[in-house]
């Protein structure tokens, strides 16, 4: 009778850092018994190993011009040799550059400063093995930040964590590749610090794995960084409705060119009458390209594409969003735009599409507001809060947009007493075009309007008009902000009350002398936890803090109050509270650091006409 003993373990996973793959031959002796003699077999068990080395070299320049060019290029500060792991060097600035086992960690990067890694994998497997590429942040890493200041490229022939699998059989050769990490001499700001990895996901050729890159018809790109090569690595959705979530990264680069000459560089492809939902992450092309090229990053062939979130970033931007042309005109390719920020792209007004003429890929209910080079889609919410109803509430999911037409335009229904806004981090664009509309308010019986953790601004104010007062958000109800953070002035009514709570206001753009937070005569604000950075970024100017006024027909018979505690406030040249009038007023100040008073209203606290009548409890501010 014949006995074998059976080997043992079969190889799965192993996942390891670029430089910590530690797989190991393990050997064993197995007795194969016959009825007549005895034979022995040494058996060595199969191993799954990609062993990677690692080195860097820094460049920087010796000399950078005013207007961003390299002054010399022949002359640079950089390593004369390859920096191994556990050692460092540094830039031209002083910035540091550590290899360590498992990637680099980068200090103060700043413009023209570039680090480029080697990757020089080996194939140790002694199976058939399949493995991916991945490459990842260190923990607290703002990486849409640094996204906006430092490019990074790979000369790799795969690409990174795109949920495909390549094949390796033992003795296949891995060809090395470099990862090139470079801040343009162009930037207007530095990285403090950040860390890259570098890492290989290995599996032994028979396991069970799927290179299709959604489970569940979901793609969660929280935590990724995935680096497109190739068209077969696109992200492609050709069946059934596929979504896309999460804050991660898809970074598209230039495919090589196809059979019939044709190469792209699109992140997302919808074919076959499938519809892909994205909901979030963050979409690039990071390499160059003229105006005249057609370097599409979302594209529909066929079915439809619906975003309600994200971030889009084409090399050219009038690319961003495209159809298949005649499709589109058949209305069999279809995009829907509900959310999200484009770059130098109106979704609204899209020029990719047949016969010269614009195509409007916005939803019904939706709106395209402009911020320089950025384009958000928000969802309009009149109707939402005009409901005639007693108390209001509504929960942000996404960025909204408020209408307001005039003094004479009111939300709010009949019935209504209070509104209350939960942001959710969301942001609030208070939109009113007439340069004299600034009050947010509602019908007569609305007692008070609360929003809670939001952004808000006024819109359309400081570029279409040079009335200083008119570019901010007057509330003629009680208010309160909870952690909210304003553009711009915030104005409250004589009469009513204001209580902020965690309220950072932000005034840097006056067309004159301006103010970030103004009182009419007569109203009444408790803050507590205040932030004002009140500097103009035209220094002919100057930007108070906060002002209370006689102006804007005060309500007689109101006294005003102002209570600040544990603030910041930055004010500039003029001082931070300044009055017109000499009136009764009270002013309790307790833990409050103002800085940037240095005109000859050298008081922190000050009145045209003296403080006669004005009480200030605590004592001045904190000058600093």
């Amino acid at each position: 009778m014949k006995k074998m003993s059976k080997l043992g373990k079969s190889i799965l996973l192993s996942t390891l850092a670029a430089l910590a793959f530690g797989g190991v031959a393990m050997g064993t002796t197995y007795a194969l018994f016959t009825s007549t003699t005895e034979a022995t077999i040494n058996a060595t068990a199969g191993k799954v190993e990609i062993q990677t080395g690692i080195t860097a070299q820094i460049y920087s320049p010796k000399a950078i011009n005013l207007d961003g060019t390299i002054a010399d290029d022949e002359n640079v500060a950089s390593s004369t040799e390859s920096i191994k792991p556990g050692k460092f060097a540094t830039f031209k600035n002083g910035g540091k550059v550590t290899v360590t086992n498992d990637g680099v960690n980068i200090e103060n990067m700043t413009p023209g400063d570039k680090v480029t890694l080697t990757v020089t994998p080996e194939n140790l497997s002694t199976v058939k093995t399949k493995y991916m590429q991945k490459l990842t942040f260190t923990d607290g890493v703002d990486v849409e930040k640094l996204l906006d200041v430092v490019k990074i490229s790979e000369t790799s022939e795969k690409g990174f964590d795109t949920g495909i699998w390549n094949d390796l059989t033992p003795g296949d050769e891995m060809k090395p590749f470099d990862v090139v990490i470079e801040m343009p001499a162009t930037a207007t700001e530095g990285f403090d610090e950040f860390g890259i990895k570098l890492q290989f996901e290995a599996v032994q050729a028979n396991a069970n794995v799927s290179s299709d890159i959604f489970k569940n018809n979901v793609l969660n790109l929280d935590n990724r960084y995935i680096s497109i090569h190739s068209s077969s690595e696109t992200i492609s959705v050709t069946s059934g409705t596929k979504s896309i979530q999460g804050d991660g990264y898809v970074i598209a680069g230039k495919s090589a060119p196809s059979t019939t000459g044709e190469s792209n560089a699109r992140a997302v492809n919808v074919d076959k009458g499938a519809t892909a939902v994205i909901n979030g992450g963050n979409f690039r092309q990071d390499f160059a390209a003229t105006e005249d090229e057609q370097w599409d990053l979302i594209y529909c062939n066929e079915g439809t594409i619906e975003i309600n979130g994200g971030t889009f970033k084409s090399a050219t931007p009038k690319w961003t969003l495209s159809c298949y042309d005649d499709n589109y005109k058949n209305g069999t390719a279809k995009i829907v735009v509900k959310g999200g920020r484009f770059y130098q792209y109106d979704p609204s007004n899209s020029l990719t599409e047949p016969n010269g003429t614009t195509a409007n890929f916005v939803a019904d209910g939706y709106k395209v507001i402009q911020d320089g080079d950025w384009y958000e889609v928000v969802k309009v919410v009149n109707d939402d809060m005009s409901a005639n109803q007693e108390n209001v509430t509504l929960d942000l999911t996404q960025d909204v947009m408020v209408n307001l037409n005039g003094h004479e335009k009111m939300f709010g229904g009949e019935q209504t007493k209070t509104i209350t806004i939960n942001g959710n981090g969301h942001s609030i664009y208070f939109n009113c075009q007439n340069t004299d509309c600034n009050d947010i308010k509602g019908k007569d019986a609305l007692e008070k309007l609360t929003i809670n953790d939001a952004y808000v601004t006024a819109l359309g104010r400081s570029e279409k008009t040079t009335t200083w007062n008119s570019r901010g958000l007057v509330f003629t109800s009680n208010v309160e902000l909870n952690n909210v953070t304003s553009y711009r002035l915030l104005a409250f009514a004589s009469g009513k009350k204001a209580v902020l709570n965690n309220v950072t206001v932000n005034e840097t753009d006056g067309n004159g002398d301006t103010y970030a937070m103004w009182l009419t005569k007569g109203a009444e604000v408790e803050a507590n936890g205040l932030t004002i950075n009140a500097v103009n970024k035209n220094t002919a100017y100057h930007n108070r803090a906060i002002k209370i006024s006689t102006q804007y027909s005060p309500v007689e018979g109101f006294d005003t109050k102002l209570t600040i505690k544990n603030a910041k406030i930055t004010s500039q040249k003029k001082a931070a509270i300044a009055m017109d009038f000499d009136d009764t007023t009270t002013i309790n100040l307790e833990n409050v650091d103002i800085s940037g008073v240095v005109d000859d209203k050298q008081n922190a606290v000050w009145a045209s006409a003296g403080f006669t009548k004005v009480t200030v409890n605590g004592g001045k501010a904190v000058q600093k």
